[in-house]
Formats: C-alpha cells, sequence, structure tokens
C-alpha cells in the first residue's frame, strides 16, 4: 500500500507539476503579450506627442502671426483715425448700402453746423445734405467705376446754406 500511496503522489506532483508549467508557460504568454501591448502604446504615444508637438508649433506661429497682423491693424487704424479725426477737411464715411453716415470728424459736424448724434443718428437725405437724385448720382458713379474722384455735389448747411462741395470715394 505504502508504494500504491507513493505512485499515487508522485501522480499528484506530476499533475501538479504539469498545471505549474501550463501557468507559467500562459504567465510568459500573458507577459510577452503585455510587454508588446505597453510597447505598440509607447510607440502610438510617442508618435501622437509629435504630432502634438507639431501643432503646438504650428498653433504658436499662428498665434504670433495673428499677434502681428492684429498690431498692424491697430496701428493702421490709428493713422486712419488721426488722419481722419484731423483733417482740416470735412470727411465723413458713409455706407453705401444704406446712405447712412456712419462716421464724421469734428470739421464735417462745424462747417455743417450739426452734432455728431444727429448726423448718425438720421439718413443724410433726412437732415437734408444733399438731395437723393444728388445720391443717386454719386451711387451711379461708384458703381460704375469703384471710386469716385472731385464729383462736384451741392449740400446743404444747417442755417440752408449751399456748400458745392468735391466728393471723392
Amino acid at each position: 500500500k505504502s508504494r500504491e500511496k507513493l505512485e499515487s503522489k508522485i501522480g499528484e506532483l506530476a499533475d501538479t507539476n504539469q498545471q505549474l508549467q501550463n501557468e507559467i508557460s500562459e504567465r510568459k504568454r500573458a507577459q510577452k503579450a503585455l510587454q508588446k501591448a505597453h510597447d505598440e502604446l509607447e510607440d502610438r504615444i510617442t508618435k501622437r506627442m509629435a504630432e502634438v508637438t507639431t501643432i503646438n508649433e504650428r498653433l504658436q506661429k499662428e498665434k504670433e502671426e495673428r499677434e502681428k497682423v492684429e498690431s498692424k491693424r491697430k496701428m493702421s487704424e490709428f493713422k486712419f483715425r488721426s488722419l481722419f479725426d484731423l483733417s482740416p477737411q470735412a470727411v465723413a464715411l458713409m455706407d453705401p448700402k444704406t446712405a447712412r453716415i456712419i462716421d464724421a470728424n469734428d470739421n464735417f459736424c462745424k462747417i455743417f453746423d450739426y452734432n455728431r448724434e444727429k448726423i448718425l443718428k438720421n439718413a443724410p437725405a433726412d437732415i437734408g445734405f444733399f438731395t437723393e437724385e444728388d445720391r443717386q448720382r454719386f451711387m451711379q458713379e461708384l458703381r460704375a467705376s469703384n471710386e469716385v474722384q472731385k464729383f462736384e455735389m451741392d449740400f446743404k448747411a444747417k442755417d440752408g446754406s449751399i456748400l458745392n462741395t468735391l466728393m471723392f470715394s
């Protein structure tokens, strides 16, 4: 019986040994698969980081370019505003679609004797600056050549006096 017990025990140990061998093999396969997945993930992360770095560099360049453009725009606006406001001539900006004055310098207001709010709030025809016929002639000239040079037009000041002007656009 002892021999049978011993052989039974050896058989059990052999089975346990085989199970352990199988588990060790499975664990090694799992470790290899895990290492492969890790390496692939590491590679994907490296590639993605390179993409992100490239995108960040491009965005930084775009930001710098926008800042330069914005700085130039502000300088241009400052120059325009200075020329507009400080011009010794009466200057007004008119929206060609609505025929409304969208801005006027102090000299324009002074010459026509209207405050800026009234000029901007009302259409020029409502104030009586010029006739609808004159406005249409001016707009026709502007549409025909995309610019207007020395276009003669009569404006009426608040006191009723007529001011012969040269229009440019």
